[in-house]
């Protein structure tokens, strides 16, 4: 896949080199890892390649992340992801975890606020926050996933713990997620300290968060009572089998599923399993909660490891799975036996590992690949099963993520998220923060804030999906979806193709997409749309009714491709557009006006596909347009050059889902 010789790619690669070359000599940016102690020998990465492994690994390319990815090397720049530091092992990291920056945005913002509720404060005997002080509380925790996804510097733990939680799901909908968002941010942390430790670990965490107990309905969880004819709840005992570790089916190591001598699949566990198991998560509770199974505004501590209360659990032997335990363990052990169990059930490794894969790389791996995989999931080559830092490095090192001549095959790769795309979007052209503004929602004192994205929760009804707010714990999309199309039915093997992210390609998700991307309305502030309109960016900033109400504070900027439009049409970038109507046509028949639109187009292509993927014919007709389409004749030059570019984005950002 080389790139075309068209004097339009030529003129958009000439304008991003000087990015490039500063990514790779300058300072360090927030996507770069710790330099290397010893230098690789293997040949620096293409530029497709490097943009490749930066979809795959981050929140979506950026001209520095792709820099420092080739100036490294595939394999080194994989490895130092995995080693370097975070919120999560280093306490002198200075990027703050998703609830600590939430808790320090909500108090910034919001000062007035009881944050921390007297009553909890007394049962606890120390200050606990509550997001039930706000309603505007998910929009903080929303904004702070943001703020990671788009800058922290550990891009590939983050991604990680985002594809977890695309597995190990919980979301907003259950009550009261959705006014105590502290709950969502302690358990997206769980994910990401887990996200490159040990398997084991994060489902021990995960069990019992207070965020998955509220989810899944296992906080509060009773023993049998005869005299009231109930018995356990077994939400969570059922979806801790079927959803986070076993699977409904037997499988082979490469994940095929095993038949028995009739042809039929195996059931990995039956119904007496899943009452046993519901047996064991009774008695765990919110700690500090003054009436056991309770859950409201003040009750309980949702940012703490729930708490094993013995007068709610059932005790004494149980069996699951053909294994025998309980009794005679201390109090709240058998958790933990359970657990061990179904970690060690052969099915872990090879039902885990294709999810990352799909989540990651690919929408159907071989079973080859995924093999492999599970095979380091099985064995990190030490002994130690369930080494999630090793199975994440195999994924992604391995031929099928990282051959060309894979990648070209039609099976290969995966649809990107209408998440993943706009975050992608995002980073392609330089977010940043828009420092000077307040909630104009906040109850009492609103002090203004400088390096703070502003995200409302309400990305799930423009784009289709948010983290952590699938509608359902079976997450935004079916993982066996098949799209209506003879190829995907056909498959391989007698397999299907299966391409889960397509069922959220609606209408009115691309629809979503496109206004979240607009800039010339109240939308998504850019910086030279700004200063067109206002004259600065802090006179926008000053002019408090231009942003107040928005969905999204932040800032984006275009200056890439305006600088290419500019080159290409008058050989220099001062903004200045002369020629814009010169009717003279070079020696292809094309005037300084065409020429510019070409070379845009290409830019963008670069920034958000890293290729030139357009094909001639499209190309031509999309130039033919921005041309002569009277959209685009009245106002100033400036306002003209400047629609021009931003439909450019809109429609390369919209190929881009």
């Amino acid at each position: 896949m080389q790139f075309s010789a068209s004097r339009g790619m030529r003129l958009a690669a000439m304008t991003l080199s000087m990015a490039f070359l500063s990514a790779c000599n300058g300072d360090s940016s927030s996507d770069s890892a710790p330099p290397l102690a010893v230098a690789s020998s293997a040949p620096t990465p293409e530029l497709y390649e490097a943009f490749r492994l930066a979809r795959q690994a981050s929140f979506g390319p950026t001209t520095e992340l792709v820099a420092t990815i080739r100036q490294r090397g595939i394999q080194p720049w994989v490895d130092e992801q995995l080693t370097a530091p975070s919120a999560y092992d280093d306490p002198d990291d200075a990027h703050l975890g998703h609830l600590q920056r939430m808790i320090a945005m909500a108090e910034a913002l919001e000062p007035d606020a009881d944050w921390y509720p007297a009553e909890l404060e007394g049962r606890a005997g120390e200050p606990v926050f509550s997001a039930a002080a706000s309603r505007q509380s998910l929009h903080y925790q929303n904004s702070v996933w943001f703020e990671n996804a788009l800058h922290a510097p550990d891009q590939l733990r983050q991604r990680v713990a985002y594809a977890l939680s695309q597995i190990l799901v919980v979301s907003f909908g259950e009550s009261p997620l959705d006014s105590r968002a502290e709950a969502l941010a302690h358990y997206y942390d769980i994910l990401a300290r887990h996200a490159f430790g040990n398997f084991r670990d994060l489902i021990g965490e995960v069990v019992r968060s207070p965020a998955m107990g509220i989810y899944l309905s296992h906080q509060g969880n009773e023993k049998a009572d005869g005299s009231k004819n109930t018995s356990p709840d077994e939400n969570f005992a059922r979806e801790l089998m079927q959803l986070f570790t076993i699977g409904l089916y037997e499988l082979n190591l490469d994940g095929t599923p095993k038949t028995d001598a009739s042809g039929q699949l195996i059931p990995t566990y039956t119904q007496e399993d899943i009452e046993q198991l519901s047996r064991v998560m009774t008695g765990w509770d919110l700690r500090f909660n003054e009436h056991y199974g309770r859950v409201g505004a003040d009750d309980g501590s949702l940012i703490h490891p729930m708490e094993f209360t013995a007068d709610f659990h059932e005790f004494g032997s149980k069996e699951m799975l053909g294994q025998t335990f309980g009794g005679g363990l201390a109090e709240g052990a058998d958790l933990d036996a359970a657990i061990d169990i179904l970690f060690n059930h052969a099915n872990v490794a090879p039902f885990i590992s294709r999810q990352l894969i799909q989540r990651l790389v690919s929408s159907n791996p071989t079973p080859a690949y995924v093999q492999r995989v599970a095979a380091v999931f099985e064995n990190n080559g030490f002994g130690e099963r369930g080494d999630l830092k090793a199975t994440v490095r195999a994924l992604l090192l391995d031929p099928e993520a990282r051959d060309e001549n894979l990648a070209r095959q039609a099976a290969q790769g995966k649809v990107v998220e209408p998440l993943l795309a706009y975050t992608g979007f995002l980073r392609a052209f330089s977010v940043k923060p828009l420092n000077g503004w307040f909630n104009d929602r906040a109850e009492g004192t609103a002090p203004t804030v400088d390096g703070t994205y502003f995200f409302r929760s309400d990305h799930r009804w423009a784009l289709g999906q948010a983290a952590l707010r699938s509608p359902s714990v079976f997450n935004f999309y079916s993982p066996d979806f098949v799209p209506q199309d003879a190829f995907f039915h056909e498959g391989r093997d007698g397999r299907a193709f299966v391409l889960p992210e397509l069922q959220l390609r609606t209408p009115a998700n691309i629809a979503g997409m496109q206004a979240l991307l607009r800039t010339d309305n109240d939308t998504l502030p850019e910086v030279n749309q700004l200063i067109l309109d206002y004259g600065s960016v802090e006179q926008f900033v000053a002019d408090t009714s231009s942003w107040t109400g928005r969905n999204q504070i932040a800032l984006v900027d275009y200056s890439p491709m305006l600088q290419t439009f500019d080159l290409a049409l008058d050989g220099v970038r001062d903004g200045v557009y002369e020629g814009l109507d010169d009717s003279n046509t070079d020696s292809s028949r094309r005037t300084a006006r065409q020429r510019a639109i070409s070379a845009t187009l290409a830019t963008v292509e670069l920034l958000l596909l890293g290729n030139e993927v357009i094909p001639e014919e499209q190309r031509a007709a999309l130039v033919e347009y921005f041309d002569s389409d009277s959209s685009f004749r009245g106002g100033s030059e400036s306002e003209r050059v400047y629609k021009m570019v931003s439909y450019m984005v809109q429609y390369l950002s919209l190929i881009h889902i």
